[in-house]
């Protein structure tokens, strides 16, 4: 595809600030406007009680670290040298990899906890000692599947999301801004994103989204988004990472093209 594939595209990324860089330098890069309006945060679990709570787990045989979020926070304080160590998603595994560690149970480019649970190494794990290292109030069914398989499954909360409130005067701003200049595409990347967005902004600018395209890594994400806002336009990624994203927006932009 050409590199200025996304010109004239404005396009609004609602990722925290400390993970949005690469999706808006990659829409840049194609030629389009990135509009970065983070509405969640990530707040890192004090390392101290992250340390304590682990001392009080079986040494476990396996360590599933759910997102990059999960190993940039817990990676480098939990005691975990003799475990086998899975990720969910690329970008897990990846930044598992640059801490120069192997990743033993990897469910290739797919990157949610129902992939990983089809693995081979996943399904005959009972009496196995399983941590899931995670952010707090995340997604229940690893955990179940594996414990209905036997298993000893313990969680540690490394991170949590927050809703991050935004200036009015910024939230303002874009109201205008989407109703001047318009908005292509809104990138989404998680049920809490989408509500917090919703939560967010104004008004006018929520039936401003309901008529804008969605673009989410998951069909959970899309369901939500369904539900909040009946009707609503959804493309589904191949995946969570700012190329995956960015490429799925330009496969649709040529389709609009050709019609």
């Amino acid at each position: 595809m050409s590199n200025k594939s996304l010109t004239h595209c404005r396009i609004l990324v609602t990722r925290p600030e400390t993970s949005a860089k690469e999706l808006c330098d990659l829409i840049e890069a194609a030629g389009g406007t990135a509009i970065h309006f983070p509405v969640l945060r990530i707040i890192a679990i004090e390392p101290n009680l992250i340390a304590d709570e682990f001392r009080q787990i079986a040494n476990p045989d396996i360590v599933i670290f759910v997102s990059k979020n999960a190993v940039k926070h817990g990676l480098k304080i939990l005691g975990i040298e003799k475990s086998k160590l899975a990720a969910i998603g690329p970008t897990t595994v990846a930044a598992i990899q640059e801490q120069k560690l192997t990743v033993h149970i990897n469910p290739g480019n797919k990157f949610d906890s129902e992939n990983l649970l089809n693995h081979a190494a996943m399904q005959n794990v009972e009496n196995q000692n399983i941590l899931i290292v995670r952010g707090q109030n995340g997604r229940e069914i690893l955990g179940k599947t594996l414990q209905k398989r036997g298993a000893k499954v313990s969680y540690i909360s490394v991170y949590k999301r927050e809703h991050n409130k935004l200036p009015r005067k910024q939230i303002a701003a874009l109201d205008t801004a989407w109703q001047e200049d318009n908005i292509d595409y809104v990138t989404v990347l998680s049920v809490a994103t989408i509500e917090s967005l919703i939560n967010q902004l104004m008004p006018t600018s929520v039936k401003l989204l309901h008529r804008t395209m969605l673009v989410a890594p998951s069909t959970r994400v899309i369901k939500k988004a369904s539900l909040l806002l009946p009707g609503i336009k959804a493309l589904l990624s191949t995946g969570p990472r700012a190329t995956d994203i960015v490429e799925t927006i330009q496969r649709h932009q040529q389709r609009e093209l050709h019609k």
